[in-house]
């Protein structure tokens, strides 16, 4: 039982997503979510939620069914969300814009039955979901949007095609079935708080392409732990703050934080797709106090012309998904100083499969390099050759706690979890260190690191001693072969059109040698116009281990 501290509430993790939404949202003309300068507040949203589980309905969804949702941050996802789970569905949420094969991939193996598709991504599938007997709901960036936005998005965002225009899948076209909010004849049947409430696609602790089962209980384990950790020890949060959901609702970052977090208890403003200038516009128009941001979005935040004026009112800034470095942390620190905010970026610490958050800092002063302690009820620890947890030391990096996934869809065990000491515990595959305060320090994955001359290297800590470099803008570094012996190769884009001379590379060697060793430098270092990235904005690091980089 969670007790909010700002109404003195009880909110029972035991129960759907759903009925946890509903059971924050008591105040039925509290604001909930802005998008596009269209509001809803709590009773407009649970009418529109209402409306798209009466479309569920019709198209024959039922208990224990699974949805797919392929949309980028609309009013349509989180409404389609909350729909199917109250039906007690699964959410099958796949990035819009993955490739073709990857994404109809995604629906089979979550065997999904309908699809709430972004119209672009309809206009390329629409056959193969026809085959495959998968009903598409295709909805638009545009919907719901209000004004001369609107008439923009249309003209300019929105997918032009008559396929689309005449569409009878068409969200706005469903008639009278997504204009009625008077429940439809079925019976509902409440999915338990340990039913899976979502599948998420990641790569999993392997490295293999995983599919990632969390419960109804995990994710609102999760709200609550957030609000818990963050708010402990004060006045509890004011019920007018808001969170700018930058992060996309298929992350778990996105969903867990930005949605399922904030929307039970404050309001959220929406952008379909982060942009530094227009993020920065919003966070001062609606004097947003949160942000959930990955390493990439505060690096373009920083570099954005509108972010500048009074932001006093932006108080809670998190950060995780990616590696961190002190520069840029220390950069949008000062900026937030000059822009008269007290917020401090608190980098956090999870995995997917954790349900996406695990730690936070709340103190990075004291604790500049560190991702933070666990949040209240979770557990982490080191993993011994022997198999047992250690509280504290060096080495795999292992989670405990009530956040947990159930498991990876389609495996009956699941390696990445275990027993021990009475709990149950996740191998995230990550090394690391806990110190004797419980904070800890992530070093890279297991899998991306290289033994040169007997010295174990890691590829993230090279990264972060060059990201000091003013040269230096983006980088990676990655494991290689030269004439058969192990080496590093570094990748990295220059800052204001620098060219990559003799000296910038004697200057990133000899920082290399001098913070790690000289087993550490780098073989060859090539100069890119850009990073290859995931879907989910992280380097993809991977994709230059794999090309034909190796000499």
């Amino acid at each position: 039982m969670q007790i909010d501290s700002n109404t003195n509430m009880q909110i029972d993790s035991n129960m759907s997503m759903y009925s946890y939404l509903k059971e924050g949202c008591k105040d039925s003309k509290q604001l909930k979510m802005i998008y596009f300068s269209r509001k809803f507040n709590a009773r407009e949203m649970f009418l529109e939620i209402e409306k798209y589980k009466n479309l569920l309905i019709s198209h024959g969804v039922r208990a224990g069914d699974t949805v797919a949702i392929a949309l980028p941050n609309t009013p349509s996802a989180i409404f389609a969300l909350y729909a199917t789970n109250a039906i007690g569905a699964t959410v099958n949420l796949i990035h819009p814009k993955l490739s073709k094969a990857k994404f109809l991939s995604a629906l089979k193996v979550c065997n999904s039955r309908v699809v709430f598709i972004y119209d672009n991504l309809f206009v390329c599938t629409h056959e193969e979901l026809r085959s495959e007997g998968i009903a598409p709901i295709v909805c638009r960036v545009s919907d719901y949007a209000k004004g001369f936005k609107r008439l923009l998005i249309k003209l300019f965002v929105d997918a032009k095609k008559a396929l689309i225009q005449n569409s009878e899948f068409r969200i706005q076209n469903c008639g009278n079935i997504i204009n009625n909010s008077t429940p439809m004849p079925y019976a509902l049947c409440p999915m338990p708080s340990d039913g899976i409430a979502v599948y998420l696609h990641s790569g999993g602790t392997t490295g293999e392409p995983k599919t990632i089962a969390l419960t109804n209980r995990a994710l609102n384990e999760l709200s609550g732990m957030i609000i818990d950790t963050v708010y402990q020890g004060t006045s509890g949060y004011k019920s007018t703050d808001s969170m700018l959901m930058s992060l996309p609702i298929f992350h778990g970052f996105g969903l867990g934080v930005a949605v399922h977090t904030l929307l039970p208890r404050q309001h959220i403003i929406i952008t379909p797709m982060f942009r530094a200038e227009e993020s920065a516009k919003l966070i001062k128009k609606y004097k947003i106090s949160h942000l959930a941001l990955v390493p990439v979005m505060v690096k373009r935040l920083l570099k954005a012309k509108s972010f500048k004026g009074d932001f006093s009112f932006l108080t809670h800034i998190f950060c995780g998904g990616d590696k961190l470095s002190n520069e840029l942390k220390n950069a949008f620190n000062n900026r937030l100083k000059e822009l008269n905010s007290p917020a401090v970026i608190m980098e956090g610490y999870g995995l997917s499969e954790a349900s996406a958050v695990f730690s936070l800092n709340l103190n990075p002063k004291e604790k500049p390099d560190s991702q933070g302690k666990p949040l209240l009820k979770n557990e982490a620890g080191i993993l011994t050759e022997d198999g047992n947890i250690l509280p504290f030391g060096e080495g795999e990096i292992c989670l405990s706690g009530s956040t947990l996934m159930k498991g990876y869809l389609g495996e009956e065990t699941n390696d990445a979890l275990f027993e021990s000491g009475g709990k149950r515990w996740l191998r995230t595959g990550d090394i690391g260190k806990i110190d004797n305060s419980g904070h800890i320090y992530y070093k890279d994955r297991i899998k991306r690191s290289i033994k040169i001359t007997a010295e174990n290297v890691f590829p993230a800590e090279v990264e972060k001693v060059i990201g000091v470099l003013k040269e230096i803008e983006d980088l990676v570094a990655v494991r290689a072969l030269d004439n058969g012996s192990p080496c590093i190769n570094l990748f990295v884009v220059t800052a204001n059109g620098v060219v990559l001379s003799e000296e910038i590379k004697e200057k990133i060697c000899l920082l290399v040698s001098e913070n790690i060793g000289k087993y550490a430098v780098p073989r060859n270092i090539f100069q890119v116009q850009k990073l290859h990235r995931t879907p989910f904005g992280k380097t993809d690091y991977l994709k230059y281990e794999k090309e034909n980089y190796v000499l």
